[in-house]
């Protein structure tokens, strides 16, 4: 595959499980190393550095946020990713406390974060890396499990660092979440790159995304289903969809 992520995109990987999306993504950070051809990150060729370096520049959220917490407590936690970093005591428990605060973790410093809740625990994993200042940030299914609250602090987080600027690549099967935030899409499909490009292009392409096991939104596939009679366009989101059948049924 030739593929290019761009700094400050908010890049979502789609597919069905087994199509190669955290395969895919596990190259970032050189947890793989590609037996041919070359990945380049922030101009640096994953097989000549090491993962700590590129851990600097990349960090990775797992989708299971119990394979990264082993801590005694949620500040123990946060301190782990920077001990070997170099950084003084000062500059470490300033990110802690600023990282805290913007994950609204504070409450738990002190906490086991294993005796916290799924939702905690996704947004502790988040925090132990966001600690480290990465530029690029890779999360794995970041949803899946959680409440419509725990959903909405999540991605509303991942929201705010993609405004701030960090280049967001988020691994999903989730389309209403791709929908709303991606601005660009990646379909996998059999450890190839099946699609790419703005994210209704992507999604309005439903025989890609049939072949590759992929439902499209609800609200794409209503409005497409209703252009045959005369809805202007297919929309992502609720707000133009109703804002258009608005407008259909003045106009009638």
């Amino acid at each position: 595959m030739n593929l290019t992520i761009r700094a400050g995109e908010f890049v979502a990987l789609i597919g069905k499980n087994g199509s190669g999306k955290t395969t895919l993504a596990k190259h970032f950070n050189g947890l793989l190393k590609p037996s041919n051809g070359e990945v380049l990150i922030d101009g640096m060729n994953t097989k000549d550095v090491g993962t700590a370096a590129l851990a600097r520049v990349v960090g990775y959220v797992f989708q299971n946020p119990d394979h990264q917490i082993f801590s005694d407590s949620v500040v123990k936690e946060l301190e782990y990713g920077l001990v070997n970093t170099g950084l003084d005591t000062i500059e470490m428990q300033r990110r802690i406390d600023r990282v805290l605060r913007f994950t609204g973790l504070e409450q738990y410093r002190s906490e086991p974060p294993l005796s916290l809740g799924k939702g905690v625990r996704q947004m502790i994993a988040v925090a132990s890396i966001l600690v480290l200042e990465p530029h690029i940030l890779v999360i794995d299914e970041p949803t899946t499990g959680l409440d419509w609250d725990g959903i909405q602090q999540i991605m509303s987080l991942i929201g705010q660092l993609h405004k701030n600027g960090t280049t967001i690549i988020m691994i999903t099967q989730d389309m209403e979440i791709v929908a709303q935030y991606a601005d660009r899409v990646i379909v996998m499909n059999k450890g190839r790159v099946a699609a790419e490009g703005g994210t209704k292009e992507v999604l309005e392409n439903f025989p890609v995304l049939a072949q590759a096991g992929i439902v499209p939104p609800q609200i794409l596939r209503l409005s497409a289903g209703l252009k045959a009679f005369g809805l202007r366009a297919a929309f992502l989101h609720a707000r133009e969809f109703i804002a258009a059948i608005d407008q259909a049924l003045g106009d009638t």
